[in-house]
This record gives structure tokens, C-alpha cells and sequence, in this order.
């Protein structure tokens, strides 16, 4: 492996994939699964190649990432931004039933304290 990344100027995965027999990028992602003793050095060799593609995305400096971009994302990356909201004090809800709307309704009113999400 050390010898692909020593020769070629730019390594990719598919480079990578060729240079080690493969016929195609999924075959060389199912040994990358089957934990033998393959599959450290196929793991390896992917993590140099995300190293590689996020170097470029950190230190290019004329601004053109989006290649390396859609490369990360071919390794499980995203680029969505999450949030996460959380309540710092228990929603209260109050219900109020009256007895005239027709209806058989209980009539007074009951906190319900702790309904998230209402």
C-alpha cells in the first residue's frame, strides 16, 4: 500500500482500488468490512485518502473545494447543519373544561405539567 501512495502524485480512491487488483470501489469496500486481515490496510488507505481530500478543502487557497467536497461525501460525510434545542423549564399546559358546551365534559381545570413537544 505504502508503494501506491509513494508513487502516485495524486491518490484517489479509485487509483487506490486499481492498484491493489480490485475490479471496482464497492469490492474493495466489502474486504474493507469483513475485518481480516485485510482490512486494516484497506481502512488505512481510505483514511489517507479523507486526510488527503480534507487537507485540500482546509489549505487550497484559490477557494476550489467542491471536488474534494463531493469526495468526503462518497466517505459518509455531510455538511448539514443539526441542532439541538432543549427546555431549560417544564412546559405547563392547563385545560379547562366547562359543563355548558353540550357535551359530557368534566368541568374545573388540571395543570399538566412536563408535556414536552405540546
Amino acid at each position: 500500500m505504502d508503494e501506491y501512495f509513494a508513487t502516485e502524485e495524486k491518490p484517489t480512491m479509485t487509483g487506490m482500488v486499481l492498484f491493489l487488483g480490485f475490479v471496482d470501489r464497492r469490492s474493495a469496500c466489502d474486504y474493507e468490512q469483513r475485518n481480516d486481515e485485510y482490512s486494516p490496510i484497506i481502512k488505512n488507505a481510505r483514511a489517507r485518502i479523507e486526510h488527503l481530500y480534507e487537507s485540500i478543502i482546509l489549505y487550497r487557497k484559490d477557494g476550489q473545494v467542491t471536488g474534494p467536497i463531493f469526495a468526503l461525501k462518497q466517505f459518509g460525510w455531510t455538511d448539514k447543519t443539526e441542532q439541538a434545542v432543549t427546555f431549560t423549564n417544564k412546559p405547563s399546559v392547563k385545560f379547562e373544561f366547562d359543563g355548558n358546551s353540550g357535551q359530557d365534559q368534566p368541568t374545573g381545570s388540571r395543570d399538566v405539567e412536563g408535556t414536552e413537544g405540546a
